[in-house]
């Protein structure tokens, strides 16, 4: 990830990750660039640990949880696994957490509230008594600052933009790949749309790759 400055001299974008981390008491966090109007985007542009990078794909494979809740409402959400409403809400979200070690998941929007850029996302391996810190409420409010700082400075500055022209050229072929699925299997758009993340996800590439790998294969077995 690019060390572009941000509205403090000296200050890195990681060095702001780090401080957020330490600010909720999380065992780790992630930087994620997408777009609120196109859910199959995904790009993790810095990430504390290999756990931090499990716990946003798990959210971006299953098309659920904080990071869609955040870029939709543009307000920071989290996700417990030892809580009954959000077990009911997203059933298979925290069952996979819990499964991967990861007790806590909660996401920030990144940048202008109107237009996230995407989402920090941190996570906690636990919940337990001596790791609330982070729901203090002026503790939660300089998170949120924070993020929105590095979504309009660090983040914009480089990745994020670059990403945001690709987008806009793959978004139609992730269409067609869309509808290309749903036709060959006879499901809906959402379940399509599904399938070409988990295909993605799979490969190791981004939607777009896996949407142009579907259009390929139109005259091929079925991938």
């Amino acid at each position: 990830m690019r060390d572009a400055r941000g509205a403090f001299d000296g200050v890195t974008a990681i060095e702001w990750v780090d401080v957020c981390v330490d600010l909720a008491a999380a065992d780790g966090a992630a930087l994620v660039v997408a777009a609120e109007d196109h859910p199959d985007t995904h790009q993790v542009v810095h990430a504390t640990d290999g756990i931090a990078v499990q716990a946003a794909d798990l959210g971006y494979i299953l098309g659920c949880g904080p990071h869609i809740e955040a870029m939709s409402t543009s307000n920071a959400c989290a996700v417990d696994v030892d809580d009954a409403a959000d077990r009911g809400r997203w059933p298979l979200l925290v069952d996979e957490l819990a499964v991967s070690g990861i007790g806590w998941v909660q996401a920030h929007p990144l940048g202008d509230h109107r237009a996230p850029l995407g989402t920090l996302q941190l996570y906690r391996r636990t919940r337990s008594p001596h790791r609330l810190s982070g729901d203090d409420r002026a503790t939660h409010t300089m998170i949120a600052q924070l993020a929105r700082m590095l979504g309009t400075g660090i983040v914009a500055a480089g990745v994020a933009a670059d990403m945001l022209i690709r987008r806009h050229q793959d978004s139609e072929a992730v269409n067609i790949a869309i509808g290309i699925l749903a036709a060959r299997h006879g499901c809906t758009v959402a379940v399509a749309s599904a399938m070409l993340r988990a295909g993605a996800y799979s490969r190791g590439h981004g939607s777009a790759g896996e949407a142009h790998r579907v259009i390929d294969s139109i005259n091929s077995v079925d991938p």
